[in-house]
């Protein structure tokens, strides 16, 4: 076609891109076809992607580019980059030929993405449909100042030509530049973030709501659980159990876990250590705390568990003389148990969700054990923990303490004198304190009906009660002197 006569088929001429047998015009990258080889790709390379040719160059190979897991389409770009430092340590301090504003920003920073190499990722026309990018080094040049050195780890962009957006990509491994180097490797993708957006900044709380907002992620309440409603507040101990709190507080979890606190009480000694472990009503074991030293009311365990609780193990191996107290919530931490087994007596001691049962030849506090089993003859001090401290009498169920300290007393011990615990008592006449003599007949009897009569004769006896004779003798029934017929009395004639 060219006008070529010889007898050699393999050099025949062949039509050029314009249509010219035997021309030499050439299509580029971009889809230009001209026979100018120094404007090749340069009318649609993306502006971020464009580099120069250095004599120093490392191929790498990508099996597949892919923008969240989907390849990229044939009028896409891969574009390879290089972190340069313009200051080049801080010896560079103004814009020279030593010191170039690669950037071409007016400033010079310590990192600046440098592109090194792009190729339009169409692998149609790449052998065995595997493209690969040409890295560019530095060959000492200025046009190649930022480009890559021995062992520095290119990174990589995609651009979307449908979306005409830059996306950051990541290479399935990090390999280090060398001259010559060809290296493959297995993908390049562009992640998307939760929402599927590529080099999106949304991701997925705790509570799994995906979105760019820290401020609306959720949080971990008191009780382990993500976005859940538990929260502390103060439990009172309920001392006389009427649902009335009193004392200081603890400050508790309340949600929709099983609750677990172990502490010392405020009678602990100095020295020694505490071994306590809580167990799943399976057996397994859910948290374990071993070598704890303790002192007065240290917290040993302070945790919720989703899983119910069978039971706790609560050990002194040095047997120091422990004395613990156990708060344990049972019941979906609504409500806790508070357990304070100071004083427990004997070594098989419980209440009905506290058993100490410990080496019989030690103290009560040396093995503690918390379930469900009551012990014959127990005797463990405990008190519920109600979320309100008003009870003005902790001490009394029915907030009535009378005057003498006497719950629900009534001022029963109180004596006729209003002394507490008094011996004085309202005699027979009504006398507080009194003998009876306020109120005693001549017989002594109090309130009797004895009287003496005029001859000092006491007796409740009217009528043998003496009388006046006529000569004013007193005497008993009659007088013994006689009047005569005159009026006279005897011996008055």
């Amino acid at each position: 076609m060219c006008g070529n006569c010889n007898d050699d088929p393999e050099n025949d001429c062949v039509e050029d891109c314009a249509g010219i047998w035997g021309g030499i015009s050439e299509l580029d990258e971009c889809g230009v076809c001209d026979a100018d080889a120094s404007n090749d790709n340069s009318t649609c390379i993306p502006e971020m992607f464009e580099f120069e040719q250095s004599s120093l160059q490392a191929g790498y190979f990508f099996k597949e580019v892919t923008i969240n897991g989907t390849p990229v389409s044939p009028d896409d770009w891969v574009g390879a980059f290089n972190l340069y430092d313009e200051t080049k340590d801080g010896i560079c301090e103004e814009i020279s030929l030593e010191c170039p504003d690669v950037d071409a920003d007016g400033i010079l920073s310590t990192e600046v993405e440098v592109c090194t190499g792009s190729r339009k990722w169409d692998t149609s026309l790449c052998n065995g449909g595997i493209c690969s990018i040409n890295i560019m080094g530095n060959d000492g040049y200025d046009y190649s100042a930022g480009y890559c050195i021995a062992d520095d780890i290119p990174s990589f962009k995609i651009f979307d030509a449908s979306e005409n957006a830059y996306y950051d990509a990541i290479a399935s491994e990090d390999i280090a530049w060398e001259n010559n180097g060809l290296n493959i490797l297995d993908d390049l993708n562009v992640v998307a973030d939760c929402a599927g957006v590529p080099n999106g900044d949304s991701y997925k709380d705790e509570c799994n709501v995906c979105d760019n907002n820290p401020s609306n992620d959720c949080a971990q309440d008191c009780s382990g659980e993500w976005g859940g409603d538990a929260d502390f507040i103060l439990w009172y101990e309920d001392l006389d159990n009427d649902g009335l709190g009193a004392d200081d507080g603890q400050n508790l979890c309340t949600g929709d876990s099983t609750c677990v606190r172990i502490a010392t009480g405020s009678g602990s000694g100095s020295g020694g250590t505490i071994d306590a472990t809580v167990y799943s009503s399976s057996g397994d074991e859910l948290i374990s705390v071993l070598g704890q030293s303790y002192g007065s009311e240290v917290i040993v365990i302070n945790q919720c568990f989703e899983e119910d609780i069978g039971y706790i193990t609560v050990h002194n191996p040095t047997n120091d003389g422990w004395a613990g107290s156990l708060e344990v919530s049972y019941d979906g931490g609504n409500s806790y148990i508070y357990l304070d087994c100071i004083d427990c007596t004997g070594s098989g001691t419980s209440s009905s969700a506290f058993t100490v049962d410990g080496d019989p030849s030690m103290e009560w506090w040396n093995d503690i054990v918390v379930d469900t089993q009551c012990l014959d003859g127990a005797t463990c001090t405990f008190s519920g923990l109600v979320d309100s401290n008003n009870d003005i009498e902790p001490d009394c169920a029915t907030n009535d303490t009378d005057s003498c300290g006497v719950c629900a007393g009534g001022d029963a011990d109180q004596d006729c004198n209003g002394d507490c615990f008094g011996s004085a008592v309202v005699d027979d006449c009504g006398v507080c304190g009194g003998d009876n003599s306020s109120c005693a007949d001549c017989a002594g009897v109090p309130n009797g009906p004895n009287v003496e009569d005029m001859c000092g004769n006491c007796n409740d006896d009217p009528e043998n009660d003496c009388i006046l004779d006529c000569v004013a003798n007193k005497v008993q029934n009659s007088g013994s002197a006689r009047r005569d017929s005159k009026g006279y009395g005897e011996g008055w004639w």
